[in-house]
This record gives C-alpha cells, sequence and structure tokens, in this order.
C-alpha cells in the first residue's frame, strides 16, 4: 500500500514536471551587439565573467536554463540584468545615462551588491575579490571622468 501510494505521487510530480516544459519562459536569446562597451585589457576578463553573461547580450545560456522552473528564474533575470545595464550597447547610451549607470555600478560592485547573490553560488569563480572591485570601480570613475569632459 504505501510503496502503491510512493508511486503514484512520484508519477504526479514527473507528469507536473513534464507540464511545466510546456510553459514558455522568457526567450533565451542573445540579440545583437551594437555599440559595446571597451574595457582595458586586465578588466576584460574580469567583466566577461562576472558582469556580461547577465549584462550583456553575449550571454552563455547553461544546461538548466532550458528546463523549468530555472528556465523562468535565469530568463527573466538576464532580461533584467540587460534592461537596467547592457554593455552590448554601452556606446550607444546617452552620456546622462552612462553616467548614472557608472555610479549604481560602481556602487553595485563596491557594496558587494553585484554580481548577484544567486549567480555567485551557481558560479563561485565568478565573485570579485578586493582588487577585481578596485579594477571596476577605477575603470567606472575613468569613464565618468571622460563622459564629464565630453558634456
Amino acid at each position: 500500500m504505501i510503496r502503491k501510494i510512493g508511486i503514484t505521487i512520484a508519477a504526479i510530480f514527473l507528469t507536473g514536471f513534464v507540464l511545466i516544459q510546456l510553459i514558455p519562459g522568457p526567450p533565451r536569446d542573445n540579440p545583437p551587439v551594437l555599440a559595446p562597451a571597451r574595457f582595458p585589457p586586465d578588466l576584460e576578463p574580469i567583466m566577461r565573467d562576472a558582469c556580461m553573461n547577465c549584462h550583456s547580450n553575449e550571454t552563455e545560456w547553461p544546461w538548466y536554463s532550458a528546463i523549468a522552473p530555472a528556465s523562468w528564474y535565469v530568463g527573466t533575470d538576464v532580461l533584467e540584468a540587460r534592461a537596467s545595464l547592457n554593455f552590448s550597447n554601452w556606446e550607444a547610451i546617452p552620456f546622462d545615462q552612462r553616467l548614472d549607470l557608472l555610479t549604481r555600478l560602481w556602487n553595485g560592485v563596491v557594496e558587494g551588491r553585484m554580481p548577484h547573490h544567486p549567480y555567485v553560488l551557481m558560479h563561485p569563480r565568478v565573485e570579485l575579490d578586493v582588487e577585481d572591485r578596485k579594477a571596476i570601480r577605477d575603470w567606472a570613475f575613468d569613464e565618468i571622468e571622460s563622459l564629464t569632459r565630453q558634456i
């Protein structure tokens, strides 16, 4: 009797899991890179690992991003990250908006809010150390100085 209940419960969960795969999630695509940010050579790998997988159109979609319900979370997270800051369109963003984004970037990285904690849990290699945070902060500061000279 207990075995039959266990099999029934497992069948219900398996059926539910298969059925949720039919519910479409956010698109997992990479639109064209139109006006990418330019980073110093020493900063490029840091930005690629820690930032650009979510904040660019160059996302490397992990295998689990194709399986619901993880696909819903990952897809939504990337879409929100791109909407807030997208390094693939960086040079096309107006100066005043870039200044605001640089300030937010600087604060998020220096305060430890970025990279996003759930992303770091799944990708421990992207956790920024003090030197990485300093390099990003310095780049943001240099960009702010450069933009303010152009205005």
